[in-house]
C-alpha cells in the first residue's frame, strides 16, 4: 500500500495555518523563513518550489537568497551574519549540499540557534524535518497494527529490522540519529558495505537514502517489507523518481513511500512546523 505523503502533510499543515492565523491576530506576524542558495542543482530548486508553495498555503513568507556556485565563504558569512540581525525573520536555511570549497559545518554556526528551523547546527532545538518526515510516514503502517495490539510506537519500531541505506548529512544520517535517540539501532548500508543484498534481504523496515536509480530491486526484499524512499534522482527524460521502481516492488512491499508524494511533502510539512515554532517562541 501507498504511503501517501500529500496527506500525512495536508493534516500538519493545517494545524499550522490555525496557528498562523493566531500569529497574525494576536501579533501581527507572519512567519518568515530565508533560504539561502548556492548553484542551480535541479533538485534544489524543485525542494525550494515545495517550500514557497506550502509556506504561501498556511500564510508564511518564503525569501529566497540566490548565489552563484563560485561563491566565497566569506561572502555567504557576510550575508548570513546581516540576516541574522533581522528580527522580522524567524528561519534561516542554508540550503545543503554546498560546493566543496566551501565548509558547511562551519557555515551553518552563523545561523543563530533560534532560527536553525532545519536543524542542524550541533544540539540543534529543532529536529531535523527529513527525519521527522520519516518518523511520521512511518506511523501509517504502525496504526494500522496498533488497532490490533497494545504496542506503542517506539516498541513496535523496535521490534523490526530496520535498514538505513546511505548516511549522508542531509539525508540517512539524520534519520540514524534519530532513531538512536529512540533506542533503536538500525542496521546501515553504505558503499563499503560488502554483499548489501545479504543484509537487505533481512529488513522488515528500508529507509534509502540514496539518490540513484535501481538502489532497491524486487529481489533483495523480503516479501511486506515496509519501504521509506528519501533519495531521488532526475532520470532521462527530465523526472524526479526514487530510490526503487514502484511498479516494480509494489506486489511484494506491505508499504512505501512514492516519488513524488511521499517523503518529500512530508518533509517539508516540518519544516514549515519549526518555522511556525521559532515563530510562536519569539513572541512568547
Amino acid at each position: 500500500m501507498i504511503i501517501d505523503g500529500r496527506t500525512i502533510a495536508n493534516s500538519i499543515l493545517e494545524n499550522l495555518s490555525q496557528r498562523i492565523r493566531k500569529l497574525q491576530k494576536n501579533y501581527g506576524i507572519e512567519p518568515h523563513l530565508v533560504v539561502i542558495r548556492v548553484g542551480e542543482d535541479p533538485a534544489i530548486t524543485s525542494y525550494i518550489a515545495q517550500k514557497e508553495k506550502m509556506a504561501k498555503k498556511i500564510g508564511a513568507i518564503v525569501s529566497v537568497y540566490n548565489f552563484p556556485s563560485n561563491v566565497t565563504e566569506d561572502e555567504l558569512k557576510a550575508c548570513l551574519d546581516f540576516l541574522q540581525t533581522k528580527t522580522n525573520i524567524h528561519g534561516t536555511i542554508l540550503q545543503l549540499p554546498l560546493p566543496p570549497h566551501l565548509d558547511g559545518k562551519k557555515l551553518l554556526l552563523e545561523i543563530r540557534a533560534e532560527k536553525d528551523v532545519d536543524g542542524f547546527r550541533p544540539n540543534s532545538q529543532f529536529p531535523v524535518p527529513i527525519a521527522q518526515a520519516v518518523i511520521k510516514c512511518l506511523k501509517i503502517p504502525y496504526v494500522k497494527v496498533a488497532e490490533k495490539t497494545e504496542q506503542i510506537f517506539d516498541e513496535w519500531l523496535k521490534s523490526k529490522t530496520v535498514i538505513v541505506i546511505g548516511k549522508g548529512k542531509t539525508g540517512g544520517q539524520p534519520v540514524i540519529d534519530a532513531l538512536q535517540k529512540k533506542g533503536i539501532h538500525p542496521m546501515i548500508i553504505d558503499t563499503r558495505t560488502e554483499h548489501p543484498e545479504v543484509i537487505l534481504k533481512q529488513a522488515d523496515i528500508i529507509i534509502s537514502a540514496v539518490g540513484k536509480e535501481h538502489v532497491i530491486t524486487k529481489n533483495i526484499l523480503k516479501k511486506d517489507v515496509i519501504l521509506i524512499g528519501i533519495g531521488i534522482h532526475m532520470t532521462d527524460e527530465g523526472k524526479f523518481a526514487g530510490d526503487y521502481n514502484e511498479t516494480e516492488i509494489k506486489d511484494i512491499a506491505s508499504w512505501y513511500t512514492p516519488v513524488p508524494g511521499g517523503v518529500g511533502p512530508v518533509n517539508v510539512a516540518c519544516l514549515m512546523e519549526n518555522l511556525v515554532i521559532a515563530t510562536e517562541n519569539a513572541v512568547t
